[in-house]
Protein backbone atom coordinates (compact mmCIF):
# COMPACT_ATOMS: atom_id res chain seq x y z
CA UNK A 1 0.00 0.00 0.00
CA UNK A 2 1.44 3.75 -1.38
CA UNK A 3 0.27 7.04 0.36
CA UNK A 4 -3.25 7.44 -0.74
CA UNK A 5 -4.29 10.12 -3.08
CA UNK A 6 -5.27 13.17 -1.98
CA UNK A 7 -8.95 13.80 -2.67
CA UNK A 8 -10.40 17.22 -2.58
CA UNK A 9 -13.57 19.00 -3.02
CA UNK A 10 -17.16 19.92 -1.61
CA UNK A 11 -17.75 16.48 -0.32
CA UNK A 12 -20.08 15.79 2.83
CA UNK A 13 -18.53 13.73 6.22
CA UNK A 14 -20.53 10.79 5.90
CA UNK A 15 -19.05 9.57 9.37
CA UNK A 16 -16.65 11.00 12.34
CA UNK A 17 -14.82 8.99 14.63
CA UNK A 18 -16.37 9.29 18.16
CA UNK A 19 -13.28 11.14 20.56
CA UNK A 20 -11.37 12.04 17.91
CA UNK A 21 -10.81 14.64 15.16
CA UNK A 22 -10.96 12.29 12.01
CA UNK A 23 -13.23 12.21 9.62
CA UNK A 24 -14.60 9.84 6.37
CA UNK A 25 -15.69 12.21 3.66
CA UNK A 26 -17.85 10.67 0.88
CA UNK A 27 -15.13 9.53 -1.69
CA UNK A 28 -11.76 8.41 -1.21
CA UNK A 29 -8.92 6.90 -2.49
CA UNK A 30 -6.25 4.28 -2.37
CA UNK A 31 -3.18 3.49 -4.00
CA UNK A 32 -1.45 0.08 -4.38
CA UNK A 33 2.42 -0.96 -5.89
CA UNK A 34 2.14 -4.04 -8.03
CA UNK A 35 4.71 -6.01 -8.17
CA UNK A 36 6.16 -5.31 -12.05
CA UNK A 37 5.93 -1.64 -11.30
CA UNK A 38 2.45 -0.46 -12.07
CA UNK A 39 0.42 1.78 -9.48
CA UNK A 40 -3.06 1.06 -9.07
CA UNK A 41 -5.13 4.13 -8.08
CA UNK A 42 -8.40 2.93 -6.66
CA UNK A 43 -11.47 6.06 -5.59
CA UNK A 44 -14.48 4.95 -3.39
CA UNK A 45 -17.84 7.05 -3.20
CA UNK A 46 -19.36 5.66 0.02
CA UNK A 47 -22.41 8.27 -0.59
CA UNK A 48 -25.69 7.45 -2.56
CA UNK A 49 -24.92 10.96 -4.27
CA UNK A 50 -22.58 11.59 -6.71
CA UNK A 51 -19.76 13.68 -6.61
CA UNK A 52 -17.25 15.74 -8.47
CA UNK A 53 -14.13 16.08 -6.87
CA UNK A 54 -10.28 16.65 -7.47
CA UNK A 55 -7.35 13.76 -6.72
CA UNK A 56 -3.72 13.84 -6.73
CA UNK A 57 -0.96 11.87 -6.32
CA UNK A 58 2.43 12.02 -6.22
CA UNK A 59 4.33 9.07 -7.74
CA UNK A 60 7.68 10.07 -7.58
CA UNK A 61 7.38 10.43 -3.99
CA UNK A 62 5.59 7.02 -3.56
CA UNK A 63 6.46 4.90 -6.47
CA UNK A 64 10.16 6.43 -7.45
CA UNK A 65 8.03 7.20 -11.21
CA UNK A 66 9.24 11.01 -12.17
CA UNK A 67 8.09 13.50 -14.53
CA UNK A 68 10.63 12.03 -16.97
CA UNK A 69 8.59 8.63 -17.72
CA UNK A 70 5.74 8.54 -19.63
CA UNK A 71 3.09 6.32 -18.21
CA UNK A 72 -0.04 4.68 -20.05
CA UNK A 73 -3.47 5.01 -17.85
CA UNK A 74 -5.96 2.66 -17.92
CA UNK A 75 -9.83 2.40 -16.08
CA UNK A 76 -10.99 -0.98 -15.10
CA UNK A 77 -14.69 -0.68 -15.00
CA UNK A 78 -17.19 -3.98 -14.50
CA UNK A 79 -18.57 -5.03 -17.28
CA UNK A 80 -15.68 -4.22 -19.73
CA UNK A 81 -12.82 -5.08 -18.36
CA UNK A 82 -9.44 -2.58 -18.79
CA UNK A 83 -9.38 0.11 -21.51
CA UNK A 84 -6.71 2.08 -22.28
CA UNK A 85 -7.73 5.82 -21.36
CA UNK A 86 -3.76 7.90 -22.37
CA UNK A 87 -1.09 8.24 -21.27
CA UNK A 88 0.62 11.20 -19.13
CA UNK A 89 3.77 11.70 -17.61
CA UNK A 90 5.03 10.85 -14.20
CA UNK A 91 5.61 12.52 -10.62
CA UNK A 92 2.77 14.70 -9.46
CA UNK A 93 -0.90 13.81 -11.50
CA UNK A 94 -3.94 15.50 -10.62
CA UNK A 95 -7.07 14.90 -12.45
CA UNK A 96 -11.05 15.86 -12.02
CA UNK A 97 -13.04 13.00 -11.45
CA UNK A 98 -16.75 12.07 -11.78
CA UNK A 99 -17.91 9.20 -9.54
CA UNK A 100 -21.37 7.94 -9.20
CA UNK A 101 -23.45 6.92 -6.21
CA UNK A 102 -21.25 4.51 -4.69
CA UNK A 103 -18.73 3.96 -7.14
CA UNK A 104 -15.52 2.61 -7.76
CA UNK A 105 -13.19 4.22 -9.75
CA UNK A 106 -9.88 1.75 -10.76
CA UNK A 107 -6.87 3.11 -12.48
CA UNK A 108 -3.91 1.39 -13.60
CA UNK A 109 -0.84 3.60 -14.06
CA UNK A 110 1.89 2.22 -16.05
CA UNK A 111 5.58 3.03 -17.29
CA UNK A 112 5.15 2.95 -21.43
CA UNK A 113 7.26 0.41 -22.67
CA UNK A 114 9.23 1.61 -25.87
CA UNK A 115 7.24 0.23 -29.30
CA UNK A 116 8.65 -1.97 -31.32
CA UNK A 117 10.63 -0.46 -34.31
CA UNK A 118 9.25 -1.09 -37.30
CA UNK A 119 11.73 -1.02 -40.72
CA UNK A 120 10.84 -1.15 -43.92
CA UNK A 121 11.53 -4.37 -46.07
CA UNK A 122 13.90 -2.91 -48.70
CA UNK A 123 15.82 -0.28 -45.67
CA UNK A 124 19.51 -1.25 -45.74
Amino acid sequence: MLRPPKVEGELPVIHKIKGGSQEIRAVEGTAWLAPDGSVGVFLLNYDDKPHEFQWSVDLNEIAKIDASQTLDISRWTQGHGAKSIGQTAGGVITRKAKIEPWGLIALRLEKSKPSDLVFPANAK
